[in-house]
């Protein structure tokens, strides 16, 4: 994400604030996407925050300026930090709450 930014002629410094903020987004993700889960359960949100990172990706190449990187980077983060805690409640619920 970064060095993509720094290619694309994003100051360094500007750039790495990017991956600052997709790390911060991923706290809200994380909170966020836990409540969604309790109403629409765990597989129906990992799908969707799956396929949320997929399209976030997908659109970085059309990326050239810092505005869409911070966007981007903004999207990707939530739907990261929603999917990672999804994982342990799909593993209990498939083999059990010893498994985790």
């Amino acid at each position: 994400m970064v060095s993509y930014a720094i290619d694309c002629g994003v100051p360094a410094m500007a750039a790495a604030t990017v991956f600052d903020a997709a790390g911060k987004a991923s706290l809200s993700g994380r909170v966020i996407g836990g409540l969604a889960a309790d109403r629409i359960g765990a597989k129906r949100m990992i799908v969707f925050g799956l396929a949320l990172q997929a399209v976030s990706v997908s659109l970085y190449v059309f990326s050239r300026d810092l505005a869409s990187f911070y966007g981007l980077a903004l999207m990707f983060g939530f739907s990261y930090g929603a999917v990672i805690p999804l994982y342990a409640i799909l593993v209990g619920d498939y083999f059990g709450a010893g498994s985790r």
